[in-house]
């Protein structure tokens, strides 16, 4: 009986919660049929079955998570369905073990290693994804979503095996919902094929079984990368954690020893209330702590007049009667895009050493969502006008808020923005988010007394700040990407419309 396996659904992705089961025990399913809705760090995709047959089994309920790899439903004859959905797991294998859909089926694998623990044979090892070395799907890729003044929720460690051996073959769908053209290829590969309009049916895949995986888009598109070549298999995670000793306390510079990492949780309080925390908090967590461990950190800020921005918004609100409603977001955005095609060493990556300098300007912007916050992608936003940024920004920010963005638009982000002017905030400094070498935060507008043509009147003035990463480039290029900026906004005639 074939498994379905959690697939790797983003380039950062280590697990997936079930949102929905779409398909049940007993339903007849046939490749290409929606079997569920999975809730990725970056959005809710939709996981298509790669196998005709009959639904026997849910391996993982509604509401709960899977790392990548693990088997999560099984589908058969029919002959085994209980009609059920009990997550018990088929042929005595644990309910938490991992498997690959590259693998046979449970029986072929062996119960020996079943019982011990041990992944199957041919599964491949986290590894992380550097922009400088072949592409693989593991985690590290491309960032894709961002806290306001934070790093986005990304994972950047291992704990997921790279796409060719962790995920289901994925198969392109016409609209009957068959396979078109009988082509494999992983989920990761066919987003990534579909954004950038290429036909999987015209690359030769070099992951299991010539499936076509995200190294050979990558390859096919022009980047000219090859797939990163399979190593050992590590252990599953039960067995690993009961090989693994206890942790002693690890003493740190800034203070005391920290508690051991099998210590007791505290106690139960009346005074605290212990919340959930979902996955892309959670995420957005681990990637602050890596921007701030590694990457060394420079602020510059300046302060605008913004008062030909604020006139220019009038006077096309005027004329066009509010549609596209242009704010001053989409202003900040269009002079971003603008002043990094102007200062390209900003739009820029520092990895293993080396320094990359993007050729597309691909503009994240943070937006709030119940989970924590994430960044949506305006593609070569240095092409876009004024309007159409309008346009597009406030339809990703809608959709970021639903919960209904694409794996395309919270990936391949270059550069980001924050802004927190509508909350009053009027300076503040956010953290990188790795691996872009900068951010820039947005303040409020306020009007301030300042000299000029020799008096004292009151301007409406916006502070912006730079977190740059010194590694990649200095206080110089930084402070001149800043001027463009400004220049743009105070003269907002050359942002075009």
């Amino acid at each position: 009986m074939p498994d379905v396996t959690m697939p790797r659904l983003s380039d950062t992705m280590q697990e997936g919660k079930i949102a929905r089961w779409l398909k049940h025990p007993g339903d007849r399913v046939a490749p290409g049929d929606v079997l569920a809705e999975i809730e990725t760090d970056k959005a809710t995709m939709e996981l298509e079955a790669y196998d005709a047959g009959v639904l026997e089994r849910i391996l993982v309920p509604e509401g709960q998570n899977a790392p990548i790899g693990q088997a999560i439903a099984v589908i058969g004859t029919g002959a085994a369905a209980n009609g059920s959905g009990s997550p018990a797991a088929p042929s005595g294998r644990p309910a938490g073990a991992a498997a690959t859909s590259t693998a046979p089926a449970p029986s072929e694998a062996g119960p020996a290693a079943r019982a011990s623990g041990q992944p199957p044979v041919g599964a491949n090892p986290p590894a992380v994804q550097q922009e400088t070395r072949p592409p693989t799907d593991a985690a590290g890729g491309e960032p894709a979503a961002q806290s306001v003044g934070m790093a986005p929720a990304q994972a950047t460690t291992g704990g997921a095996p790279p796409e060719g051996a962790g995920t289901a073959p994925a198969q392109p769908a016409t609209s009957g919902g068959t396979p078109a053209g009988g082509v494999r290829a992983s989920p990761m590969a066919r987003a990534i094929a579909r954004e950038r309009g290429i036909d999987l049916r015209t690359i030769h895949g070099s992951g299991p079984g010539g499936r076509v995986i995200r190294a050979d888009v990558e390859a096919a598109s022009g980047n000219g990368h090859a797939p990163a070549p399979p190593s050992a298999a590590p252990p599953a995670p039960a067995a690993a954690e009961a090989a693994r000793p206890p942790a002693p306390p690890v003493t740190t510079p800034a203070g005391p020893a920290a508690p051991s990492a099998t210590a007791a949780p505290a106690a139960p309080s009346e005074d605290v209330e212990v919340r959930p925390v979902g996955r892309v908090h959670q995420l957005m967590a681990e990637r602050t702590l890596l921007s701030v461990r590694e990457i060394p950190q420079y602020y510059l800020t300046a302060e605008i007049d913004m008062q030909a921005a604020l006139d220019l918004r009038r006077q096309l609100e005027a004329t066009f009667g509010g549609e596209p409603r242009i704010t001053i977001n989409a202003i900040v955005l269009r002079a971003v895009a603008l002043a990094l095609r102007e200062v390209p060493e900003v739009n820029s990556v520092w990895r293993d050493g080396q320094w990359t300098v993007h050729r597309r300007v691909n503009l994240g912007m943070a937006v709030a969502i119940p989970d924590g916050l994430i960044v949506p992608v305006i593609r070569d936003a240095d092409r876009k006008s004024l309007r159409e940024i309008a346009v597009e920004s406030r339809a990703l920010a809608s959709r970021a808020r639903d919960g209904k963005l694409s794996l395309p638009e919270v990936q391949g982000g270059t550069f980001s923005v924050t802004n927190l002017g509508m909350f009053d905030v009027e300076e503040f400094h956010g953290i990188i988010n790795p691996p872009e070498a900068g951010l820039l935060a947005v303040g409020t507008t306020v009007e301030k007394p300042v000299g000029l043509d020799g008096q004292i009147v009151l301007r409406p003035r916006m502070r912006v700040t730079l977190t740059a990463d010194h590694r990649a480039y200095s206080g110089d290029v930084g402070a001149r990407f800043l001027q463009a900026v400004k220049r743009l906004l105070e003269q907002p005639l050359r942002l075009g419309f």
